[in-house]
């Protein structure tokens, strides 16, 4: 009888391994490798490759998930706090290090952009709220953000049409009071 267990056990052992095994050979194909890089002996380059590679294919597990997503609520509400206190430098810090941790959200890089324009740094806000709004095309944050910036900069007419396009998703959302004020702005 215990036999027959071992057995058993041995044989789903070699059914998980050739599945994982499927699974990595799977991965590869789609990142167009056809296996993993090897580094030399002694070699700190090829030891850092083979981490790296490690790091980007293995998908994240529910705490790792849990943990990334703290640490990024920790650094949007430290930004916020270093924004209420005046700290621009340390607000800036803390809302670039959010938005390397989700670099697809759109507060982080919109906050980003208040920050530079608060900093009177017009240039570097336009960018921020440009990759922004690549994220979300009618965040209104960031349009307005934008709108702010170019006119900073002296381009009024780019600036009235980031605030009519404004205008036009609070129109479209039914808040008609706001979409006023950001046409009289234009």
């Amino acid at each position: 009888l215990r036999q027959l267990h071992a057995d058993e056990r041995r044989t789903r052992a070699g059914r998980r391994g050739a599945r994982r095994s499927e699974a990595r050979r799977r991965v590869r194909r789609q990142h167009g490798r056809s296996r993993r890089p090897r580094g030399r002996r002694g070699d700190p380059e090829g030891g850092r490759k083979r981490r790296e590679y490690a790091l980007h294919v293995r998908p994240l597990t529910g705490p790792e998930v849990e943990a990334l997503y703290e640490r990024y609520k920790d650094a949007l509400r430290r930004g916020h706090i270093a924004t209420l206190r005046g700290r621009q430098e340390a607000a800036l810090a803390a809302y670039v290090e959010a938005a390397t941790i989700a670099p697809e959200r759109v507060l982080p890089h919109a906050s980003i952009g208040s920050v530079y324009l608060r900093m009177d740094r017009p240039a570097d806000a336009l960018t921020a709220f440009g990759h922004a709004l690549d994220r979300a095309p009618s965040d209104e944050t960031a349009l307005a953000g934008r709108a702010d910036a170019l006119a900073g900069l002296g381009r009024p007419a780019e600036a009235a049409e980031a605030l009519d396009r404004l205008a036009s998703i609070q129109e479209a959302a039914g808040r008609h009071v706001e979409a006023l004020d950001s046409a009289r702005r234009a």
